[in-house]
């Protein structure tokens, strides 16, 4: 339980991360490769506003037909996520690749796990893609194509997939985000290689500019997925106890109700003494 209750007050985003919340510069507004200038500056609080327009609004002007307040863990991830990805958003060399995707979809598989629904946990995604300009679906077909591809692959035959070739003839000139550093970390256990290794050897390969970042968001990543495996052993327990709770609380009240019944059944006469 203290674990659990711990984890309620956390935040996803690596350290290095936490920055100004406002971005103070106009960008491109990117969406698969498409992109629509704006002559007016994304800021975090528009992402943060877009996201409550399509989940429901917040707390203080209520949740809107069909809809409710976020587990405190899960809104605290959406809350850094927006952040980290629109402050991103504003260099030059950022655009969507499909480890981004892939990275989104690992996240929030980790951080929906409180919530209950599996369609409120899509609708979550759907709502979080939407705030960063990108779109769910696109995302996880994104996801499944490079986890497709890894599958049984070797590092060798990864790097040659078409969307690995792509990152690296950018030479150089793409803004990394953690996002996309966890799709890498997923793809490096697929293929059988050790973050340990693979960090500096993915940087050269795929001509990145940002070792040292990627170094510490696997530290970081590392860590967090061992809370959050911690978590889900937590959650779980806690979701057995309450069934196996329910189901004694069930047979209670079927025995009294059976007692009840019995009680109330008429005696039957005895028979008349002869004299």
């Amino acid at each position: 339980m203290l674990a659990y209750i711990s984890f309620s007050s956390y935040a996803f985003a690596p350290p290095a991360t936490r920055v100004a919340p406002v971005v103070g510069r106009a960008h491109a507004r990117m969406l698969f490769g498409t992109t629509a200038e704006s002559s007016e500056p994304r800021t975090v609080q528009d992402g943060k506003d877009a996201f409550q327009a399509m989940w429901g609004k917040g707390q203080f002007g209520g949740w809107g037909e069909g809809t409710s307040p976020l587990p405190m863990s899960t809104q605290a991830f959406c809350n850094e996520m927006i952040t980290t990805v629109t402050i991103a958003m504003s260099s030059p060399s950022y655009q969507y690749t499909p480890l981004f995707g892939l990275g989104f979809e690992t996240l929030c598989s980790y951080y929906a796990i409180e919530i209950n629904l599996e369609s409120e946990r899509g609708r979550m995604a759907e709502a979080l893609a939407g705030a960063l300009l990108t779109d769910a679906k696109e995302m996880k077909k994104d996801a499944e194509s490079l986890l497709a591809a890894a599958e049984g692959a070797t590092e060798e035959a990864l790097f040659e997939t078409p969307q690995f070739k792509a990152l690296a003839a950018l030479n150089g000139e793409f803004k990394y985000t953690y996002v996309t550093g966890v799709a890498m970390l997923v793809l490096m256990q697929k293929v059988g290689v050790d973050p340990n290794v693979g960090v500096k050897s993915w940087c050269e390969k795929l001509n990145l500019k940002c070792e040292n970042q990627f170094t510490r968001d696997a530290n970081y990543f590392k860590q967090q997925m061992e809370k959050l495996e911690l978590m889900k052993g937590t959650l779980l327990q806690m979701k057995e106890a309450g069934v196996k709770a329910a189901a004694k609380a069930a047979a209670e009240k079927a025995a009294k109700a059976e007692a009840a019944a019995k009680a109330e059944e008429p005696k039957a006469e005895e028979p008349a003494t002869v004299a």
